[in-house]
């Protein structure tokens, strides 16, 4: 059987940015003049919009608020790493740091409110706004807002915005191997975009995510039911996102009739469904609405703390563990090596691969094999096809 290990430098090749082009965006400040916020709660940059969305972006409540607050975080964290250069992940990591520690906050805040009284004196001026109440509406801001902003921001930098058209090509020899193999294979991901797929629905091929209908009690408003994660792979071709995706939510059962059943993590591509996935129970509509539309996906230098308190990450990353053992070639591609409880099972089950096919133009495969194949470009694998 043969397996993929997909890394940020797999999605390149579709114009997605790595790790270094998200985190460049989150420097281009103000993020006032990027951002936007809709009514739905999404927050999204303002290059893909056109004019209406930009309009109705920017009248979300509390949005540039919060964008002065994150400015004076992102530059108190280049400040206190003395650099230039924003890793976002490390910088996820400082956030929730700085969200925590209520005095930082309240300094961010007070500073964000003097700049904002700064920038608009004809609110002082004309009394539509006292300072206390400016004040008041950066204190109003959750700081669930702030982890949510950020991760639909990474989000959309992560959404593929250009047609299929542009980039299919590039993955021929990718579903060369696959063919080669029987669509039998075990695709790991640690990629939140869509763009796997994307390709294996544009060739036509199924593929299973964990995630089934099987079992689910959650419907649109149209009865669809909506899968629902139970760690069940039917088809041959097994893709598994280790660090979740952007089609996937998280669906917390609060009422007073579902509360005991805590929570499920979901997956759809409908707009509506995951914001109005309704809770059927014996005929009944428990609950009709999603509590938090945040796309669910591991971001920050701490991931394996999640994996392990989290039964879906941990039931993928245990299967991770179980299924490379089985691998007769692991091609791996675009993966940079910076997880080290990744590399701890890679580094385990090496030896027992026959041949381990690295693809990266930058880091070499961290391990001795008597069969390795060092490729620059994922176009090189057509001799594999």
């Amino acid at each position: 059987m043969i397996g993929f290990i997909l890394g940020a430098g797999f999605s390149v090749n579709a114009g997605l940015p790595t790790v270094t082009g998200i985190s460049k965006r989150f420097t281009d400040i103000p993020l006032d003049k990027h951002v936007l916020k809709f009514s739905s709660g999404e927050w999204k940059w303002d290059e893909w919009q056109n004019a209406t969305g930009i309009h109705n972006g920017k009248l979300g409540g509390g949005r540039m608020q919060l964008c002065m607050v994150m400015d004076l975080v992102i530059q108190c964290f280049l400040s206190e790493h003395q650099t230039k250069t924003l890793q976002y992940e490390e910088f996820y990591e400082y956030l929730k740091r700085i969200l925590h520690d209520r005095s930082k906050m309240d300094s961010f805040i007070h500073q964000a409110n003097h700049k904002y009284l700064d920038d608009h004196p004809y609110l002082l001026r004309y009394n539509l706004l006292d300072e206390n109440q400016s004040l008041q509406v950066f204190n109003n801001i959750p700081a669930s807002e702030f982890h949510s902003s950020f991760f639909h921001l990474i989000a959309d930098l992560l959404d593929i915005h250009v047609p299929t058209q542009d980039f299919i090509n590039n993955y021929d020899p990718f579903i060369g191997i696959l063919k080669r193999s029987g669509f039998n294979a075990e695709i790991f991901s640690l990629n939140h975009d869509l763009l796997v797929e994307i390709i294996l629905d544009y060739h036509g091929i199924p593929f299973s995510t964990g995630f089934t209908a099987t079992d689910s009690a959650l419907y649109d408003d149209d009865g669809t039911i909506i899968p629902v994660f139970r760690n069940s792979f039917g088809d041959n071709i097994r893709l598994q996102k280790l660090h979740g995706g952007l089609n996937i939510y998280r669906y917390d059962y609060v009422m007073d009739d579902n509360r005991h059943l805590d929570h499920d993590y979901f997956q759809t591509n409908g707009f509506y469904a995951k914001q109005v996935a309704n809770h059927i129970f014996g005929g009944k509509k428990v609950q009709n609405f999603t509590a938090d539309i945040m796309p669910q996906f591991i971001t920050g230098s701490n991931k394996l703390s999640v994996i392990r308190s989290d039964g879906m990450y941990n039931s993928l990353h245990e299967r991770f563990r179980a299924k490379l053992k089985e691998l007769s070639e692991l091609y791996i591609i675009g993966y940079s090596y910076g997880d080290t409880y990744l590399n701890e099972i890679i580094g385990e089950s090496a030896t027992g691969i026959n041949m381990v096919v690295n693809v990266n133009p930058y880091d070499q495969f961290k391990f001795t094999h008597s069969n390795m194949h060092q490729l620059a470009d994922i176009r090189e694998l057509i001799q594999f096809a």
